[in-house]
């Protein structure tokens, strides 16, 4: 096949860890001529990337105006808003609201009423074409692309332009789901694209009902930031216990925080004084917090009153330091392989609810969500914690579930009951294979096979 001209829209620093220093865009660059392009230089969302070129592409810098995307903003609000039937679309939609507050929720429901939602929309276009993308398409014709690639969370800075210009110009294009709650959450999409990629089978029903993608443009490539869990770790269980001081005969718990404002310093002491006890014997907690971070109180109190058996995870102590502080800085990058090593090394695992535990279902450890309904009072993760993709997760086999602070310790000594047992680990594996699936062929090669159909 002849070598194909790819766009590569990358916006966040999310989407730089896992789809640029993964190197799972590795084969199609070597099979293409691929060309990434990146927002304005200083935009919020994407502080990391400071050498561009190290990823084998010659990069662009592209501006769309924020008149522009506050527009399609407010498109996808009006289409969020339409009353549709079931109690998903409910739930999505009380989600949606408590998201952006009940004064828009109210306006963009009125929006959204049938005969007021046509005149609203075709204002809002109107609008659109008095403030053009106009660097956006100078670039396209320029590089006059064969199909435009969009890795993202179904949001953005460039996703509404990446679909409706690729509609016009008559390319395909294509979305990479970066995260599982991509297809209800953060959608926010106006248009369909050619294809999108999804983890598994999870994602690709949920992008055909809730996106209205039909079945043949949703193509099951795994994760692209997983993928390499299908090699060795770089470190294994002896080097992991060195590096934080824990004897590597006791069993260890990975403690994963999530950046849902849980209560965490709480819950380590409770895992250490059950320890201390006897309850829990010859266990060390491993303690890592979530990247995007946790209150800075809760922060300080780890670092300075940190309690016997608990070991905070070496290559996150920057974060919490800085967290300590008072300093915010966006995601905090560490390498995936790292994630890798301690999910191989560890013996189980126990977050609030954080995509870490279907990581460490994938490694075959017994698994724990810990959603106290003490600390969702007055959270809106009371409200959001009822989305599909939260509640098939918490539905589950493969997932222990404690919902409340009585529940802990219990359902903690359950999961340590499950330690060593290869017949529950399998159990597990097969569980989240309905979430993240694991196909023959590397994502790298995937994406190539899926690029050259739809470019043919």
């Amino acid at each position: 096949m002849r070598r194909l001209n790819i766009l590569v829209f990358v916006d966040s620093d999310l989407l730089v860890r896992h789809f640029l220093d993964s190197r799972v865009l590795a084969p199609l660059v070597q099979r293409h001529n691929v060309q990434l392009v990146l927002p304005p230089v200083g935009y919020k969302r994407l502080l990391s990337t400071v050498a561009p070129d190290g990823w084998g592409m010659n990069h662009h810098h592209v501006g769309i105006s924020g008149q522009r995307r506050h527009i399609w903003r407010r498109l996808f609000f009006v289409d969020q808003a339409r009353l549709r039937p079931g109690t998903d679309w409910a739930s999505i939609r009380r989600g949606w609201r408590a998201l952006v507050g009940w004064k828009a929720a109210l306006q963009f429901s009125i929006y959204a009423l049938p005969g007021i939602r046509q005149i609203v929309c075709a204002s809002m276009r109107a609008r659109l074409a008095r403030h053009p993308a106009d660097d956006f398409e100078t670039l396209l014709d320029a590089q006059k692309p064969d199909i435009l690639i969009h890795p993202s969370t179904f949001d953005g800075y460039f996703i509404n332009d990446v679909i409706a210009s690729a509609q016009r110009r008559r390319l395909p294009s294509v979305l990479l789901m970066n995260s599982w709650d991509n297809p209800t959450l953060k959608r926010a999409a106006v248009g369909r694209p050619s294809a999108v990629t999804v983890w598994g089978e999870q994602s690709r029903a949920h992008s055909v009902r809730f996106m209205n993608m039909p079945a043949s443009s949703v193509h099951v490539l795994g994760a692209a930031q997983f993928d390499l869990f299908r090699d060795p770790p770089e470190q294994d269980r002896d080097a992991i216990c060195q590096e934080h001081n824990i004897n590597p005969t006791d069993r260890i718990l990975l403690y994963a925080g999530s950046s849902k404002g849980n209560r965490e310093a709480t819950h380590l002491r409770w895992l250490s004084e059950a320890i201390t006890r006897g309850e829990l014997a010859s266990t060390a907690i491993l303690y890592r917090p979530h990247p995007f971070g946790l209150a800075a109180e809760d922060a300080l109190d780890i670092l300075e009153n940190t309690p016997p058996h608990v070991h905070i995870e070496a290559s996150m102590r920057p974060l919490l330091v800085r967290l300590a502080a008072g300093e915010r800085g966006g995601f905090f990058i560490t390498p995936y392989s790292r994630t890798h090593s301690l999910l191989s090394a560890v013996d189980a695992l126990v977050s609030p609810l954080s995509t870490i535990i279907l990581e460490g279902g994938l490694h075959g450890k017994p698994v724990m969500c810990f959603i106290p309904w003490e600390e969702d009072v007055d959270s809106i993760w009371k409200i959001l914690r009822n989305l599909i993709y939260f509640r098939e997760l918490l539905d589950s086999t493969g997932i222990i579930v404690a919902r409340s602070h009585d529940a802990f310790l219990p359902a903690i000594r359950n999961l340590m009951d499950k330690v060593g047992d290869p017949a529950y680990a399998s159990d597990v594996q097969k569980a989240m294979g309905y979430f993240v699936d694991f196909p023959p062929e590397r994502y790298g090669a995937g994406l190539v096979a899926l690029t050259e159909r739809l470019s043919a």
